[in-house]
């Protein structure tokens, strides 16, 4: 290739005269460009090489600012995360472990630290389930105490401590009834939680009506009024009977009776059950299974009624979620087979074989000169319970030697939005689980022509079914020997677990 060339032909020299550069033809310029495209043809590598060269380094420099930025903007974040890494250093770490005292240190989790972890948790974890366990039987107990002594005492010579369940089944549920009021109750009269009595509210409209007829008609009490005064009297007599009904409801956190709740009868509807209840000194005449399904009863209603009263937590009636208790159905205990029907002691079978007596039990309470009931098997806390009675309950647990399960049924009328806040509050009350649940809508109209007035917003009357657990390590204690016999157990721990 002839790379020899005068490159001074392709342009004009500066030192050319103007008039030089002014007259030049177009031919002169085409044969110009002519040379131009001659020397590219002739030297098309040079230049693809030139610009190749030239662009790569427009290129580099390019991508070198990109490049500086990037590494720029990692490195600040790098000293960012070096910088919360120091702080972290000096941070103070508390570790709290149950049972034990709570580690602190100002350092980041290292071997040391994880060790010194390790080290306190044997301590912790013996403790635990102990720790636990005693909690849950404090939790079950809580506010439940015995209505009466139904196991005999050998200190008084095998006596029971209360002559009557009756009596003081009728106190606790009178007690029960009076903690629904907003303010204590000043009479008898006024421990009803119910809406007004017909009497008493016709009692009212006819002082309105003598006074309207009186005063604002200025007739006597034997005036025959026009259908206009009459449509005037009937919608004042109207707002009267309404202003009645949520006189009363203000006074109440929601309605509930005796009847509902399944309190014993008073009066002469109590005729007999005073004495099929009374607790003779030998026993004989009484149906202690029966006084401890009351019993369990009466605990039960307590956790609903108590669940209860904190959904609404001492707001009036009308912004309560909770306006009614319809009723509370005890259903008895829930079984392997079935939920436990009420059966007389002496034909109540066993559920396990008898394999401990009282005898062999020093913890066992006996009155002197009386031979100790075969029951059944201690109670094992470390004993693992299966579930699989999934026909008889949605949990599929059922009764064992560890705990009972008592199922029940709660209707009540609630406001529908807030549902959600009776649920929480009725399985934190204690050990209970909500089974099923039915639910239909309230018609407020019907039922404020019986007294009931429940304020604004849609309402439903809705049906719980719950089932509770009820641990025997302190029910055990308070079981009659019938009713051990009937369960089998011995209602207390092994004789080496106690000591």
């Amino acid at each position: 290739m002839n790379l020899k060339f005068d490159i001074k032909r392709f342009f004009p020299s500066k030192k050319a005269s103007d008039e030089d550069s002014v007259s030049t033809s177009p031919d002169d310029k085409k044969a110009k460009f002519k040379n131009i495209a001659v020397f590219a043809k002739s030297n098309l590598l040079v230049l693809t090489l030139a610009i190749v060269s030239i662009s790569a380094f427009v290129v580099a420099f390019l991508f070198s600012v990109d490049l500086q930025k990037e590494n720029e903007n990692n490195a600040q974040k790098f000293g960012e995360r070096m910088t919360a890494v120091s702080k972290l250093e000096q941070a103070p770490v508390t570790i709290r472990i149950p049972g034990n005292e709570e580690i602190n240190e100002k350092s980041l989790i290292t071997k040391k630290l994880v060790k010194t972890v390790k080290d306190k948790m044997p301590t912790q974890d013996s403790n635990q389930g102990d720790s636990i366990q005693s909690k849950a039987i404090d939790f079950n107990q809580g506010i439940h105490k015995p209505i009466a002594n139904l196991r005999k005492d050998s200190k008084t010579g095998g006596k029971f401590v209360y002559e009557s369940l009756y009596e003081e089944l009728v106190k606790k549920y009178d007690e029960l009834l009076t903690k629904c009021h907003l303010s204590p109750p000043q009479t008898d009269d006024e421990k009803s939680v119910s809406p007004p009595s017909e009497e008493d509210v016709l009692v009212n409209l006819q002082r309105l009506k003598l006074r309207y007829i009186q005063t604002e008609l200025g007739k006597n009490f034997d005036y025959k009024m026009t259908l206009p005064e009459q449509s005037d009297l009937t919608s004042k007599l109207t707002q009267r009977r309404l202003g009645e009904y949520s006189i009363a409801s203000g006074k109440y956190s929601f309605y509930v009776n005796a009847r509902s709740i399944g309190a014993p009868p008073k009066g002469k509807q109590a005729e007999g059950i005073e004495k099929m209840w009374t607790l003779t000194e030998s026993g004989k005449n009484s149906d202690l299974l029966k006084m401890w399904d009351e019993q369990m009863k009466f605990w039960i209603t307590q956790d609903i009624i108590d669940a209860c009263l904190k959904a609404n937590n001492g707001g009036a009636m009308a912004k309560n979620p909770i306006k009614r208790i319809v009723s509370i159905q005890f259903l008895g205990r829930v079984t392997g087979g079935e939920i436990a029907a009420e059966t007389p002691a002496e034909e109540a079978p066993s559920e396990t074989p008898a394999e401990t007596s009282a005898s062999d039990n020093p913890n066992a309470e006996t009155s002197p000169g009386e031979v100790p009931a075969q029951t059944g098997v201690p109670i094992n806390p470390n004993e693992e319970i299966v579930f699989s009675n999934y026909a008889k309950s949605l949990k599929g647990w059922s009764s064992n030697q560890l705990y009972d399960i008592y199922k029940a049924k709660v209707g009540m009328v609630v406001e529908t939005a807030k549902i959600p806040l009776v649920t929480n509050s009725l399985v934190k009350q204690n050990f209970i689980a909500i089974t099923d649940v039915q639910m239909r809508p309230t018609d407020p109209f019907r039922d404020i022509q019986d007294g009931f007035f429940y304020g604004e917003g849609p309402l439903s009357t809705i049906v719980f079914t719950l089932e509770s657990v009820w641990l025997r390590e302190w029910t055990g204690k308070l079981m009659p020997d019938e009713v051990r016999k009937k369960f089998g157990t011995t209602g207390l721990l092994p004789v080496s677990s106690q000591e």
